[in-house]
């Protein structure tokens, strides 16, 4: 039986591996938020423990207020049942972090204690016959890949883990037939708690991989078993390598999943070959720093991605990843699009020279075809060729349906973005855009509940809080629409968009005092910061300033924002339609007509 590290304080224990605190025999119930402010806490008591790193620990890849970590210290100092002005675990270092104070013990135990983890399992890692869904003729036609467990007794490999699992995902979305989900959603089951059956359930999938992955002398192994919606083993192999051959061992593992699945793989242009195993990790580190969608983040992803190219020049993945970074500058508004664009353009040819097979460098480019060039066919084109090498990629699949709003193929856009929805049925921004595009499509009370659903899964969901927002303010239904985009601008600060949103709310339901407040704090925040053009254009005909929100689109035509190309289904234009500027605008970015629903 093996056996688990545990921290011990006081009356509690907290099991790192599966993230419980205990007291005595006790469960004690944390957010998983709050369970990760602990464990970091932990790990460096008595030392004190900076905001910014509690924030990492609580929402990895996420972005989110200081007020977050101040809420999951609370949680943390009640369930301890401690008055924070007499703190005897949980101590603020004024205007730095926070220390733990107690003693903190290292002891041992066994695996199947029910004080360690609650998770049953049947899987034994033995084949069995009589309850395997091969073994009784069912076809598995979903799959989910778990985060692999990080053994390598060193906290700094974990960003090396969800590496890993993003590979082996990446890896088997080339199955023609099965669908794989993507990394946002199994990325909440780290450390989880649920059983497989449960997880199989809320990820509506078939059957599930599972592992741990050990790093270290320069070698790497990793022990992997897939298992059915009911936990009865199906295969399960070892593996070991050289860290130089990672990209090797990643396609034999997907081989050996998709084989005994009966599934056909994608056969790659390129070939897997060795890699500089500091390249690789400056990618993988790249590629998290990438996910938190925070200015300095993208910036540093960059640093590590031009250094993965110095290791090793003709390293495809790495290119991509830079590709990625310009168009989500261009996106953002945090570059002007003109420069990033060209830059991102350049990045993914180069990416695609090398490895012709590559779906990220695809993606890449058919971005910056359809958000910067406005070459629609093209984007079309490309996308295809991205979905033919990663038919289960969920953002290849939720970007297109993107293009085919800007296509006017609204109907077509809702059926791509549920695809990607089953593909990647925990991600947030893929569920607020598919209610999005429902309310497009003309199903406002679906798009109400699919939004709804969301923010009751994840209240502070910006993107959410704007579209419901926007989607009331539509509907005249203003004392629901306020609060909504009240609250997203205060979670976003110095969002343009949000403080924009909610300036065109507060003028149509006839409070012009504060929406002409927000428009000069916009117009004087463009004095230092940037600000969108598509910004200060919203405002404007919230406030009725008709000439001057046309203006301001001309100033985010010659800017080529993505925002544009919704201009046929977005609510602010309803009332402009007929508006001979609008028509022109409409013909100068070439959209084409709406293809009415069915």
């Amino acid at each position: 039986m093996s056996r688990n590290t545990l921290f011990r304080f006081g009356p509690f224990g907290f099991d790192s591996r599966h993230r419980q605190l205990y007291r005595e025999d006790t469960l004690l119930p944390l957010p998983i938020s709050a369970l990760g402010v602990l464990e970091a806490l932990l790990l460096r008591a008595p030392h004190t423990v900076g905001k910014s790193e509690l924030l990492d620990a609580g929402w990895p890849d996420t972005e989110v207020v200081p007020d977050n970590l101040v809420q999951a210290i609370r949680s943390i100092r009640n369930v301890l049942e401690e008055d924070a002005r007499k703190p005897e675990y949980v101590q603020t270092v004024h205007r730095r972090g926070y220390r733990f104070l107690a003693p903190v013990r290292l002891t041992e135990a066994e695996e199947g204690d029910a004080r360690i983890s609650v998770r049953e399992s049947s899987a034994s890692g033995l084949p069995e016959t009589s309850g395997s869904r091969r073994a009784a003729g069912q076809r598995i036609g979903s799959l989910a890949v778990l985060p692999l467990a990080n053994l390598s007794g060193d906290s700094d490999q974990e960003f090396f883990a969800d590496g890993m699992t993003d590979a082996l995902i990446t890896e088997l979305a080339r199955m023609k037939d099965v669908d794989v989900i993507s990394r946002t959603s199994v990325m909440k089951f780290k450390h989880t708690l649920l059983s497989v059956p449960k997880i199989a359930r809320e990820l509506h999938v078939d059957a599930l991989v599972e592992g741990t992955i050990t790093r270290g002398g320069g070698r790497i192994r990793v022990i992997a078993q897939l298992v059915d919606a009911e936990d009865h083993h199906i295969w399960g192999e070892n593996y070991e390598s050289a860290d130089q051959d990672i990209l090797r061992l990643q396609r034999k593992m997907a081989e050996a999943v998709a084989a005994e699945i009966g599934a056909r793989l994608q056969v790659p242009p390129t070939p897997a070959s060795g890699v500089d195993p500091l390249a690789h990790d400056a990618f993988l580190r790249g590629e998290y720093l990438l996910r938190k969608r925070k200015k300095s983040s993208i910036l540093k992803a960059q640093t590590f991605f031009s250094e993965a190219l110095e290791k090793d020049p003709r390293y495809a993945p790495a290119y991509a990843g830079l590709a990625d970074t310009y168009n989500l500058l261009a996106n953002y508004g945090f570059s002007p699009s003109p420069s990033t664009r060209s830059q991102a353009r350049e990045m993914a040819i180069r990416a695609l020279e090398i490895d012709s097979g590559l779906a990220e460098g695809h993606l890449a480019l058919a971005l910056v075809a359809a958000e910067y060039d406005w070459d629609f066919d093209r984007a079309e084109e490309i996308f295809n060729e991205a979905l033919k090498l990663r038919a289960s990629n969920a953002e290849i699949r939720a970007r297109h349906a993107q293009l085919l709003v800007a296509r006017g193929r609204i109907s077509d856009a809702v059926e791509e973005i549920r695809y990607a929805c089953r593909l990647d049925p925990l991600s947030e921004i893929i569920n607020s855009n598919t209610g999005w595009f429902l309310f497009f499509d003309g199903a406002a009370e679906e798009a109400e509940k699919k939004l709804l659903d969301v923010l009751d899964y994840s209240p502070d969901f910006v993107v959410a809080l704007y579209y419901l927002g926007s989607i009331y303010d539509s509907q005249t239904r203003f004392d629901e629409a306020i609060p909504l985009l009240s609250k997203a601008r205060e979670l976003t600060g110095s969002s343009s968009y949000t403080r924009a949103a909610l300036c065109r709310a507060l003028a149509r339901s006839g409070d012009r005092r504060r929406a002409e407040i927000i428009l000069e704090t916009l117009i004087e925040d463009q004095q230092k910061n940037y600000v969108s053009p598509v910004a200060l254009a919203v405002a404007n005909f919230g406030l009725d300033r008709i000439d001057q929100g046309f203006g301001w689109l001309d100033a985010a035509f010659r800017e080529r924002k993505g925002w544009l190309l919704g201009l046929r289904v977005e609510p602010v234009m309803d009332s402009l339609r007929q508006d001979p500027r609008y028509l022109d605008l409409v013909g100068r970015i070439g959209l084409p007509p709406l293809v009415a629903s069915p």
